[in-house]
């Protein structure tokens, strides 16, 4: 396989930018260097993608490709501001070539078997999956990849933040809850909600006693505070519960409480992804800033990507609208 398609593989994920100016560029591969994930693809949907490219991959630590190539002419522009892949939404006998014959590898998208065998005639083993969740998402690709043992596929196109835990998981990854609220009722309702079962869910917990009654042993509450899981005893929490330190860390920007957790996991060895969502929209949700703003301060500090509700969310509750 090509070495750069192996990069891709050892990263497990492929960020995906469109840029409307290409001065949003530098501030997101700086974000991305900085929390281990060193990849993007840059969507040729607008006029400041050809730029954009040049810019992050002179950098020169970051893995740069262009996405929503149609045509050998957009191809030679891409690899040409320093792309070092391809990909595309179908299966273009004509830009495949084109692309090999640059020694550029070429991830085009497929959606059938029929696709996946052209595919395989052109001589590729990496395959794009689009639009993945209008296709059947996950269980789809199970069934389809099944004939195709030899072939791997890199699903894009409706997975949502609602969805990203079912494609984690499909990949191997554990997912847990880390939160400050009351463990117990996390787990009452973390299954149904988000498929995360109760042994996967850490919170804040009372103190529990194990007891015999009238002849019956049974679990008590008394009304007392065994821990408090919040800010760096998230970390704490975290090492007592699952035992290393977290690939992926997302949290919120309020009162310091995911500072820690942020922390804890940039330092695993290895790529990591830190993320803080900022909550600042009190039109459509609510709005809370920290008057130290040491949660941003620390993002900033350390490059974890920061994510604005009121920048970055087109919808925050489905079915309102404002």
């Amino acid at each position: 396989m090509n070495e750069t398609l192996k990069r891709i593989g050892a990263l497990k994920v492929v960020p995906i930018m469109t840029f409307d100016k290409a001065d949003d560029a530098d501030p997101v591969a700086e974000a991305l260097v900085a929390g281990g994930l060193p990849i993007a693809e840059v969507t040729f949907r607008t006029d400041a993608a050809e730029e954009s490219i040049r810019r992050m991959a002179a950098r020169g630590d970051l893995l740069v490709g262009a996405g929503t190539i149609l045509t050998t002419e957009q191809a030679d522009r891409a690899i040409d501001a320093g792309a070092s892949f391809i990909l595309a939404p179908g299966t273009s006998p004509p830009v495949v070539e084109h692309c090999l014959k640059r020694n550029i590898p070429i991830t085009p998208g497929i959606a059938t078997p029929t696709d996946i065998e052209l595919a395989m005639s052109l001589g590729l083993s990496v395959l794009k999956f689009f639009p993945i969740e209008l296709l059947g998402g996950v269980k789809m690709l199970k069934a389809i990849a099944a004939p195709y043992n030899q072939i791997q596929f890199l699903p894009t196109g409706g997975i949502t933040r609602d969805k990203l835990l079912d494609y984690l998981r499909s990949n191997g990854f554990k997912t847990f809850i880390c939160s400050g609220g009351g463990i117990d009722f996390m787990r009452a309702v973390s299954e149904s909600l988000y498929g995360i079962p109760p042994e996967q869910v850490i919170g804040s917990s009372g103190k529990k006693v194990f007891e015999e009654k009238d002849g019956k042993w049974s679990m008590t509450r008394p009304d007392k505070l065994s821990f408090y899981n919040d800010m760096d005893d998230k970390a704490v929490s975290i090492d007592l519960h699952i035992g290393r330190r977290p690939l992926i860390a997302m949290g919120n920007v309020r009162s310091h409480g995911d500072i820690g957790m942020c922390a804890y996991s940039q330092g695993r060895k290895g790529p990591s992804l830190q993320l803080l969502v900022n909550h600042d929209d009190a039109d459509r949700e609510f709005a809370y800033a920290e008057d130290d703003g040491e949660s941003l301060k620390a993002a900033k500090a350390n490059g974890w990507i920061i994510v604005s509700v009121k920048n970055d969310w087109k919808t925050v509750f489905a079915g309102v609208k404002k």
